[in-house]
């Protein structure tokens, strides 16, 4: 193989493989890409889903079934835990996690006020129906007593139901009405009954005043909510999937123009080498081709005769070299013209390769000599090719002009063991032949 045939090849390879690693990277790039983009959209989820159930929690704290805080330590232990475990993010998207992670915090301490807040609203509210039932036991036994009049104490029950039925419905709503009640005159009351009135007075104040408090530590955890935040996340994480689309548009394009260009350079190369193949089989053809009758010359008959002795040696069997000198034929270039002459050798070397078979070869050695190399043939079989080549190469021409042929035959293995003497054998039996007359057949036969 020559250094431009390696060359090319290496070029093709590398070609081959610059456009593997291309296609790999980015088949690597976009799984990459779908993969991170899997696990952003799911944490998304995740942080929306632990946000309602702690909003969730929030609003049941209101409620008169909440009963323990297990519930809510555990969803914001979890969405702490969350925010403080992303994945990884681009960077257009890392920033979003801090802004949680801080409003989270702040929003810890107002959770924890609202917890204390409900504990001393719901303690008053259980404590209420007590203070109210002694209330109007004290107004029931002054009225039997006739401490107070009929209408007193209906003036006092009116007061206190209206106030606990509004104490009972800010419970149920978030908002509270103010009632403009006027709050009946004490002195209306029995002496004994002023400390439980006072009592219950101090109890409703307190009662409204964690109402209130409660309002107000709702409204600021409102203000702190996560979702706009998580949406404003989400909202970031779409334009950036949007980017990554119109990005992986253009990197499929030039992905494209770069398969294109890459295929382009290596048919250029596959046509380079191809044609490096055929001039250089060409030439090779040519060099071992005698031009004039298309038959094998010198050369090739010098790389083919080591195969077919090579193959005779190793499987046991014979090789003949049969050594053609045409009598006659410096006759017919001189009357006839050369013209004549390269005629006559064409017709003799046509009929030689048609007499013959494939996997035997036939040589123009030279001028008007022929070799003819016949593999795996006793020398009944060389006598009887000699003779049939004997009468093809014989011709009577114009103006009585005679061609024949004397032919010289040498065999391996009984003649020589060594492959360059056959050649050599088969010239020494031929020039033998003509000095015994021409136009006959010798085997070779040492002096």
């Amino acid at each position: 193989m020559s250094t431009l045939q390696s060359r090319i090849i290496f070029s093709i390879l590398l070609a081959i493989l610059g456009l593997a690693l291309l296609f790999l990277f980015v088949q690597d790039k976009t799984s990459s890409e779908r993969h991170q983009q899997a696990e952003i959209n799911q944490y998304i989820s995740k942080l929306e889903q632990l946000d309602a159930k702690l909003e969730k929690q929030i609003l049941l704290m209101d409620s008169w079934y909440f009963r323990s805080y297990d519930d809510l330590n555990s969803v914001y232990t979890e969405y702490k835990a969350q925010l403080a475990s992303p994945p990884s993010l681009p960077e257009t998207l890392a920033p979003c996690i801090p802004e949680l992670q801080a409003n989270l915090k702040k929003k810890f301490p107002l959770i924890e006020q609202l917890k204390s807040n409900n504990a001393l609203l719901r303690n008053s509210l259980n404590y209420l129906p007590n203070l109210i039932e002694l209330m109007f036991s004290g107004l029931e036994t002054a009225k039997q007593h006739r401490q107070i009049t009929q209408e007193t104490s209906i003036l006092f029950r009116n007061y206190l139901q209206n106030e606990v039925i509004q104490s009972l419905t800010n419970q149920l709503v978030d908002y509270r009405v103010e009632t403009n009640q006027v709050i009946p005159d004490s002195g209306l009351l029995p002496d004994g009954l002023h400390p439980l009135w006072n009592n219950m007075l101090k109890h409703l104040s307190l009662l409204n005043m964690h109402r209130d408090n409660n309002i107000k530590l709702s409204q600021q955890l409102e203000s702190m909510a996560m979702q706009p935040k998580i949406e404003a996340f989400n909202k970031l994480f779409s334009e950036h999937l949007a980017f990554l689309d119109e990005h992986r548009e253009q990197q499929q394009t030039w992905l494209a123009i770069y398969v294109l260009a890459g295929l382009l350079l290596i048919s250029v190369l596959i046509y380079a080498l191809r044609h490096y193949h055929e001039q250089h089989y060409f030439h090779k053809t040519e060099s071992m081709t005698d031009t004039l009758t298309g038959l094998g010359n010198r050369r090739l008959l010098e790389q083919q005769l080591p195969v077919l002795f090579g193959e005779a040696r190793r499987n046991h069997t014979s090789l003949g070299i049969l050594f053609i000198d045409l009598d006659g034929f410096k006759a017919v270039n001189d009357t006839l013209g050369h013209p004549r002459g390269d005629e006559l050798l064409r017709h003799i070397a046509n009929e030689l390769q048609l007499s013959l078979r494939e996997n035997d070869l036939v040589i123009r050695f030279g001028g008007d000599e022929f070799v003819l190399a016949i593999a795996n043939a006793n020398k009944d079989i060389l006598e009887r090719i000699a003779k049939n080549t004997l009468r093809l190469c014989s011709a009577r021409l114009e103006q009585n002009i005679q061609v024949s042929a004397s032919i010289g035959i040498s065999h391996y293995p009984s003649n020589t063991r060594n492959m360059h003497e056959l050649v050599e054998l088969a010239d020494q039996a031929m020039y033998q032949a003509k000095q015994e007359g021409k136009q006959c057949i010798r085997f070779y036969t040492p002096e």
